[in-house]
């Protein structure tokens, strides 16, 4: 019985892997050659053949896998080396998202927070990148929905609480990218200053909900917030130095 058990997990594993990999080449056959209506069909009809079948928890992840669809589109296409790390992130986000959703992974959690702020991340690159009221306007609903996903997800808390929380929070974060616009920061590191932003505020909001913040908690999110942003201030700063 265990043997079957072990052998199940490992075809699951082994499915989800191709599912990622296909999919990952896809993305990049429809990237490398310009992205065009016959190309975009075929990754949009790959991409939806993966994610809904089997048909389990579609609802509940469903912002987060229209994000992962929808940002390859308005990402440009990078040269060598950084395309295939960004072909591989992407590859890698499909394989813990399908393992979240289909209950394949063990640590399904911790998989599902990693590609939130993967999400998180490309949206906020984007935000910088293509800084306008159109931009403001997209990466705002899909945030917002994204981070109500993640609340909803990790508390298991329903209602309006969670959507009120994710509205603000998309707010601070639209402010934030509008900000950096008149900083002229490199595009990389602003996204990497909102993920923190993000990565922070979800920890705490988190902890509210579940009744386990405390004033420790704060210090330590308000030091590590101050210490990761000095980091990448620097590394803005780096080159001009």
């Amino acid at each position: 019985m265990v043997q079957k058990l072990k052998s199940a997990s490992t075809n699951q594993t082994l499915r989800l892997t191709f599912k990622a990999f296909t999919a990952s080449f896809v993305l990049y056959w429809m990237r490398s050659g310009g992205i065009t209506l016959w190309q975009s069909t075929v990754f949009i009809a790959v991409f939806g053949l993966f994610y809904f079948r089997p048909s389990l928890n579609n609802v509940r992840f469903v912002s987060s896998a229209l994000a992962m669809l929808i940002i390859p589109f308005l990402s440009p296409a990078l040269y060598s080396g950084a395309e295939f790390l960004y072909l591989a992130s992407w590859g890698a986000s499909f394989f813990m998202l399908l393992g979240s959703k289909n209950l394949i992974l063990v640590e399904r959690q911790k998989a599902y927070r990693l590609v939130h702020f993967a999400i998180v991340a490309g949206l906020g690159t984007i935000l910088i990148e293509r800084f306008g009221l159109t931009s403001e306007a997209l990466v705002f609903v899909a945030l917002l929905f994204i981070f109500r996903e993640y609340y909803i997800t990790i508390t298991k808390r329903e209602g309006e609480l969670p959507t009120l929380i994710a509205a603000l929070e998309a707010l601070v974060f639209i402010e934030l990218a509008w900000i950096s616009s008149f900083l002229t920061v490199d595009v990389l590191v602003g996204g990497a200053f909102l993920t923190l932003f993000a990565l922070i505020f979800h920890d705490t909001t988190v902890h509210r909900l579940t009744g386990t913040l405390s004033t420790t908690l704060l210090i330590r999110n308000a030091a590590l917030f101050g210490v990761l942003a000095l980091v990448i201030a620097s590394l803005a700063l780096g080159p001009g130095l």
